[in-house]
């Protein structure tokens, strides 16, 4: 049986942890309450994306834990600002 590659495993525990507080951070801000454990990690995965795309667009990429987390949040607020933009929107077209 392979010996699992404990650096991988513990980089992908530490991004969900990190992404989830994200997640976490963004739905407090944003709605003032969290959307729930498996929706937090994906509104960090991907804000953390595209915070990242970003910063590294214009030249900045953070270093160390709590940047990070501050990165993946703000992000995650901007994508959950979007989706509730098209969730609004949606619901007055449907509505009339």
């Amino acid at each position: 049986m392979p010996v699992p590659d404990l650096p991988a495993i513990l980089a992908t525990v530490g991004v969900i942890v990190t992404a989830g507080v994200a997640g976490w951070l963004a739905g407090l801000v944003v709605r003032g309450e969290s959307a729930g454990c498996v929706v937090n990690i994906l509104l960090g995965i991907v804000g953390g994306a595209l915070a990242t795309f970003i910063g590294a667009t214009v030249g900045w990429r953070p270093e160390g834990l709590l940047w990070s987390i501050a990165l993946a949040a703000t992000g995650a607020a901007v994508v959950l600002v979007l989706v509730e933009a098209v969730r609004l929107a949606w619901r007055r077209r449907r509505d009339g």
